[in-house]
């Protein structure tokens, strides 16, 4: 039996939808080109500090979160959990990591209880990453989008400042200036240009009280200073040796007191 030119012309094809339901897959790719390409790019003024004290940590996590629940959602899909030696091992060393915890000498958990937190966060989001059975061709279609993340010129000082909420060492600078200049006007306006810029005086008082501690080192020590601030460049410890000596001894003293 054949069928003829008028008869395959009747046989109608299924529609295509106008907007296909992504998979799961595509979601995946979806959320970490949005978090690579625009939220990792965006900084909040913050009050420093670590973990989820820190705004852009939040961002963070809240995409992982998303992360997370795809793959909880891929898991219950293929009704199989995607599992790897070293994803057992990952877990029984959190569980390790844990067991502290239950001791009943633990009195307060404000400081272990997120990092544990963030410890299965880490590993709930490793294996959901797992069950999307990414293959080496799509992590090289990805590679481009965690470069992105970066920026061209990587992460820089300025990037960085932002991200953790140092006070930027040129306003710390011009605020020593002002002091060893007793200079009141120049250093109030140092502080009124910190605040308009988003930085919290708290966190700018914290900077400029470890800068003066740093100060009384540079000014006991002198040519010796390198040897205990190691983080210093050598052109910032000759430009606080010079701010040192304009302060004086006895004022570092009082004031890093």
């Amino acid at each position: 039996m054949s069928l003829g030119s008028q008869d395959l012309s009747s046989i109608q094809r299924p529609a295509k939808p106008f907007l296909a339901v992504p998979t799961t897959e595509g979601l995946f790719q979806l959320i970490l080109a949005v978090y690579f390409l625009v939220c990792a790019h965006y900084t909040f003024p913050n009050f420093g500090g670590y973990g989820l004290t820190l705004p852009a940590n939040y961002v963070a996590w809240m995409m992982m979160s998303i992360l997370i629940g795809l793959g909880l959602w891929q898991w219950a899909r293929a009704r199989a959990l995607m599992v790897t030696p070293q994803l057992i091992l990952f877990w029984l060393g959190g569980l390790v990591l844990t067991l502290p915890l239950l001791a009943p000498s633990i009195e307060d958990l404000s400081l272990a209880g997120p990092r544990v937190a963030a410890l299965i966060a880490g590993l709930l989001l490793y294996t959901a990453i797992l069950q999307f059975r990414v293959t080496s061709a799509i992590w090289q279609q990805l590679l481009p989008l965690i470069l992105a993340g970066a920026g061209k010129d990587g992460v820089t000082y300025e990037i960085a400042v932002q991200l953790l909420g140092y006070t930027d060492g040129a306003l710390l600078d011009d605020a020593i200036d002002a002091i060893g200049a007793r200079d009141t006007a120049t250093l109030f306006k140092t502080i009124d240009l910190l605040v308009e810029s988003g930085h919290d005086p708290r966190r700018f008082a914290f900077d400029l009280l470890e800068r003066l501690r740093d100060l009384v080192i540079v000014d006991a020590l002198a040519d010796q200073a390198a040897t205990v601030l190691r983080g210093y460049p050598q052109d910032q410890l000759t430009r606080m040796a010079s701010q040192a000596s304009r302060i004086g001894s006895a004022s570092l003293n009082r004031a890093a007191a």
